[in-house]
């Protein structure tokens, strides 16, 4: 089994070595595409074979990243490919362990991509594999025959929903998911924010930037456009949940209500990929 990573960053912080080496030593080669406006982690790459860093001074998103990695895995003769993001990293052996699920698993040929636990979980039936569960790209691996026969990632999304459209499309075309509970991904889905309701306990909760938030809400309204008949694997709850947090806890109202105003209107007439620089800086964010 040939694996080979890619990792897209964008302004890492100082843990990033430390993630990548907890899973650089099982894997083929690492393809890092950086997205921030400047290379200034490129030295830390330059002395080792198996660091294979990209930078072109442009934020080209998830998607098409992911398509690039295909690309380049494609022509190297690597058949599977893990993803994984710039604060996610594995514990111990479990890559090893990991590898080895997906090497036995009898389907192969019908999985489109592996995917594994990033959440806390208390059940006791965490050991079970899960079969046609919407998997995020963060600790997945893909498989590069299946993905590639599917013409890969929508770039239409740009990021956000870049990994639910790829499992839904695999479910279109008669391909299946995996998810491993067996295994656990050290993995940050957002920025958290502690705040505390009166009479209640202090609690943690998930924060978007407002633009982040305008790609959540288009890119979900155009999943459940181009997917009709998979509408019971778009989570409504959860973009419920995310509107929520953000809205009450976020503390900048106006540019949540504006983004997803702005998210609205664009999905309705099909305005997708990048948002353009002029609006992006209306939702007060660096992009």
């Amino acid at each position: 089994m040939r694996l080979a990573a890619t990792i897209i960053l964008y302004y890492p912080d100082n843990q990033l070595l430390s993630n990548i080496q907890s899973y650089i030593s099982d894997i083929e080669f690492l393809l890092i595409f950086d997205n921030s406006p400047t290379n200034a982690v490129s030295s830390i790459f330059e002395n080792d074979p198996k660091y294979r860093y990209h930078w072109d001074g442009n934020n080209e998103g998830i998607a098409k990243r992911l398509n690039q990695a295909i690309e380049i895995c494609e022509k190297e003769d690597v058949s599977y490919l893990l993803t994984m993001d710039q604060d996610s990293s594995f514990n111990n052996n479990d890559l090893k362990v990991y590898k080895n699920f997906v090497k036995n698993e009898i389907k192969h040929e019908s999985i489109s991509m592996f995917g594994i636990r990033y959440y806390a979980n208390d059940d006791k039936t965490e050991n079970q594999t899960i079969y046609d569960k919407i998997l995020i790209t963060s600790g997945s691996i893909i498989n590069l025959k299946v993905a590639i026969s599917i013409n890969g990632f929508d770039e239409n999304l740009f990021i956000d929903g870049v990994d639910t459209e790829f499992c839904l499309k695999s479910f279109k075309n008669g391909f299946k998911t995996v998810f491993y509970q067996q295994i656990y991904l050290r993995h940050n889905l957002g920025d958290e924010k502690n705040i505390t309701i009166p009479f209640l306990k202090k609690r943690t909760r998930k924060i978007h930037n407002p633009l982040r938030l305008y790609y959540i809400v288009r890119n979900y309204l155009y999943l459940r456009k181009q997917y009709r008949n998979l509408h019971s694997k778009i989570n409504l709850p959860d973009l419920i949940n995310e509107l929520k947090n953000c809205l009450f806890y976020g503390g900048q109202k106006i540019e949540y209500l504006r983004a997803i105003l702005m998210a609205i209107k664009d999905a309705n007439r099909s305005q997708l990929g990048k948002l353009n620089n002029k609006y992006a800086f209306k939702l007060n964010n660096r992009i």
